[in-house]
Order: structure tokens, then sequence, then C-alpha cells
């Protein structure tokens, strides 16, 4: 628990954290929501996100006979998660969760006592394909012909919701059998339109890489469905995914070659995306990156003044280097380039996760893989030497690619930095104080002094 703040503003924050498992009342709360026994020792936190002084989202997993039961719960500072089940937006979202999972059932409780609005899996606040994505009804009707298979052949569907995020979105994955074979998909559930310029984007990257046959690619997307504002991308089959292979690397000489390689790979690919033809991309230069570090550090000195004076002057630092440096040219990127957005297929690179497609610095997706690999370092202490090793595998890839501004590639490397521990703070991980600390102990000006490197 000491890795949650005590929030003057949200006096139950720590009660959403016991020491093990997940809160009593939430547990009470999943069992009338599912209608089967759970117990409260069961429960563990998969996600958090974490508004000092206004809200907290949390999303627990209990154990099922099928699949995980999932609750989400959000605790407000005000009101407004009483006001927020009376909307009629609200009511309609719960409408159609009954809709396509039982007229009878319900999928939330509001608990005034403790501020706390609880749904369970797949209702959502703002989510409104969830529940047909969930559905495998709607896969079969209206999915499957969106992807070009017959709903007639069909024998056997499977699903599986990956990666949710309450409020904000969820990946699931699908595989559907026909007496030919299996065919898989990924499907992302957006909140929002931006599925559709997601779409669009990442096939014109997609189609770029296969016309330039560069060694390595992304998931196809096949289908955007804008009712459910659900992108669907083609499943890339026999891939490996790298952060697994890290997992494994310690105890099979494989994994350990296979992940070595991919390190490799992924550092002579950084920075090609600059030759991809992308229309409308936004523009993110430094100054940019900067403020919208601003943003996610807004109000963390409610609760946690020394990080929040940490934080701030960090980012006064890096303020002074872009004001000093020479600016790089603004080329596609990634964004959110590092290690868990990547897959290995035989010899070729997949890379994951395009959401974040903008204009910036050509040092840009490089230094912010290089410094998450930082934190990851300072995160995992049994992995630093691993880790080490993958970052010196990186760098000669990265030698062997694009000429960049070693200047600019620190700038972006501390930037990352900074980043990963307000991230770390904001989804009150319990390792986020030592992210903190190497803040507070000078890693972005040594990380800046180092510019004559990697």
């Amino acid at each position: 628990m000491e890795h949650v703040p005590a929030d003057p503003s949200l006096h139950g924050l720590r009660e959403l954290f016991p020491s093990e498992g997940a809160p009593g009342f939430v547990a009470r709360a999943a069992e009338e929501l599912f209608q089967e026994p759970v117990d409260e020792r069961d429960g563990k936190p998969v996600y958090a996100r974490y508004w000092p002084g206004r809200r907290c989202v949390v999303l627990w997993s209990f154990p099922g006979a099928d699949a995980p039961r999932l609750v989400s719960g959000t605790l407000f500072s005000d009101g407004r998660g009483a006001r927020t089940v009376e909307r009629s937006a609200f009511r309609r979202l719960l409408q159609s969760a009954q809709d396509r999972h039982g007229p009878d059932r319900s999928f939330h409780r509001f608990l005034p006592d403790h501020r706390v609005l609880l749904m369970a899996f797949p209702l959502d606040g703002r989510l409104r394909g969830l529940p047909a994505a969930d559905s495998k009804e709607w896969i079969r009707s209206v999915l499957c012909p969106a992807v070009g298979l017959e709903p007639a052949s069909i024998t056997r569907i499977e699903h599986q919701a990956l990666n949710f995020k309450p409020w904000r979105r969820c990946v699931f994955r699908y595989r559907v059998h026909r007496p030919e074979g299996a065919s898989g998909f990924f499907a992302k559930v957006f909140r929002d339109d931006r599925g559709a310029v997601l779409f669009d984007r990442a096939l014109a990257v997609h189609r770029h890489l296969a016309a330039a046959d560069r060694g390595w690619d992304t998931p196809r997307p096949v289908s955007y469905l804008p009712e459910e504002k659900i992108v669907v991308f083609e499943e890339l089959c026999d891939a490996e995914e790298v952060s697994d292979l890290l997992h494994d690397a310690g105890r099979e000489s494989r994994a350990r070659d296979r992940l070595i390689d991919g390190f490799e790979r992924a550092g002579s690919v950084a920075g090609e995306l600059r030759e991809a033809k992308l229309e409308d991309l936004p523009r993110v230069p430094p100054h940019a990156v900067l403020a919208s570090l601003r943003k996610r550090a807004e109000n963390i000195e409610r609760v946690e003044p020394e990080f929040a004076f940490t934080v701030e002057r960090e980012l006064d630092r890096l303020g002074a280097e872009v004001e000093r440096r020479e600016p790089e040219p603004l080329v596609p990127a990634h964004a959110a380039y590092r290690h868990d957005q990547l897959l290995l297929r035989g010899n070729r690179l997949a890379v994951l996760d395009l959401d974040g497609l903008c204009l910036s610095g050509t040092s840009a997706d490089a230094g912010h893989f290089l410094g998450f690999l930082d934190m990851a370092r300072i995160r995992r202490p049994r992995k630093r030497d691993l880790l080490a090793v993958c970052e010196d595998a990186f760098v000669r890839g990265l030698r062997s690619g694009n000429d960049r501004s070693l200047e600019w590639l620190s700038w972006y490397r501390a930037a990352a930095q900074i980043k990963k521990a307000v991230r770390s703070f904001l989804s009150l991980d319990s390792k986020w104080r030592s992210a903190a600390a190497a803040l507070d102990e000078g890693l972005v000006e040594a990380t800046l002094g180092c510019a004559g490197s990697p």
C-alpha cells in the first residue's frame, strides 16, 4: 500500500488496493453481478489509471469457469458517479450489454458510501462497441462478413479480451474455425472515431512496407466497423512476442539468441517509417513532447510534491536543451516504439500499435525505445545484465540504419525516462518509487551528458 498516495480528495483510494486480493465490497458486488461465487482473495488488480484529486479507475480480474471475470471500478472525488448512472447515454450502454448478454442480468453497482461505480465486463462507460465485440453472435453475423468470411461456413468461434483499459479501449483476439481451417484476427475497440483514422494510416504503412520489402512489417488492417468503432487486424501467425522471449531468456539459450536478434533488428528499423507517405499526421516536435509530459504530470503535487518537483525540474532541463539545439527534421514516427510492441516471425520483425503515428524528430523512436529500456533495467534489477546486452544489440542495429543526431537521440531518451516514471505513478505501479528515485538521482542529466554515444 505504500505505493498508493494518501489523496485527501479520494479518501477511499487506498481501500481499492488491499495487501492481497480485491476489496471485499468489490468481490461481493462481483458475486451479485456474475451470479456465481467469488472469493476476494482470488481477485487481483490488472490495470489502474489515477488522476490525482479527481478519480481513479481500477480493473480487477477474478477466476471464472470459461474466462476471467472482469470488474472495473471508478472512484470519484465528487458526485459524478451518481450522475453518470442517471444519464441517458449510460442507460443506452447498459441496454446494449443486456441485449447482447442477458436482459435480466445486472451489469453495474453504484456504491454511494464508497463513491465507486462498479461495472461488470462487457459494460463500460465509454466503449459502446464492447458488448458486441464480446458476443459470438455479433462476431458471426457482423465481423465475419466484414473480413470476408461466410457465416454459414463457420463451425466454431473462440474469442478472448486482451488489454482492457476501462473507459479507453479494449483489444480482442478472435479465432474463427471453418472446415478448410482457422482464421485469426485482433480487434481494437475505441471510444471514439480515432479507429477510422488508424485504419487508413495502418493500411498505408502496411502497403508501404510490402512494396519496399524492408524485412519487417505490421499487422494488416482488414476492416473498420464504424457503428461499434472497431478496427480489425489480421493475426500474425507463428509470431513470438519479444517480451515473452525476455521472460524466457534466463533459462533458454534459444530464447536468449532470438531475443538479442530481435533487439538488433529493432534498432535497424528504428526511424524507417520516415520514408512512408502518410498524410495529415499530427506534428509532435520537442515542444509538444514537453507539453504532453507536463499535462500528464498535472496535479501530482497535490499528493506527491517531491516527485512533482523532480519531474518539473527535469522537464525544465529538457526545455533548456531544446532552446539551444538545432531542430531535427520532423518525419513519420511510431511514437510508442519499445520492445513490448515487437514480434518476431522467423527472420522478420513485426511492429504493433500504430495508434500514435505522428510527425516527430528523426531520433524520436530510437530515443523512446532506449529510454523505456533504461527504466526496465531500473524496475527489473534481476534482468539488468540481460537488458544491457539487449541495449548493445539495439545500438548495433541502430548504427547500421539511418543517420540521426546523437544529441537529439539523448534528448528523446531522457524524455522517455520521464514519461515512463510519470506513467508508472499514474498507473499506481508498485515500483513507481524506484523510477522516481532514478530521476531524482540524476538519470536525465546523465543521459543528456552522454550525447556522444550510444
